[in-house]
């Protein structure tokens, strides 16, 4: 494929996904508006940060107790400390 061909497909998907994006999804409930564009979507709506963060409170606890489960599990915590008094 050339590279006019691939710049060609790209702008063809872009199109596609922008019309799908305009005729199909709700502004507002499926997509947002990128705030100074005025018309740009972005599937990021505004009000969803919350929902990031919780998703990395999660994933920050899920990894915490798993890490604590194989330093408990493996009798390794007297050989890893987070405590930098410990050292």
């Amino acid at each position: 494929m050339t590279n006019s061909n691939s710049s060609d497909r790209l702008e063809r998907i872009e199109r596609t996904l922008h019309h799908f994006v305009r005729n199909c999804m709700v502004e507002g409930r499926d997509y947002g508006v990128i705030p100074g564009t005025n018309s740009k979507p972005t599937l990021h709506k505004s009000g969803a940060e919350i929902f990031d963060q919780i998703n990395t409170i999660q994933k920050m606890a899920q990894k915490r107790s798993l890490v604590g489960a194989v330093l408990i599990a493996t009798g390794a915590t007297e050989f890893f400390t987070q405590d930098l008094e410990d050292l």
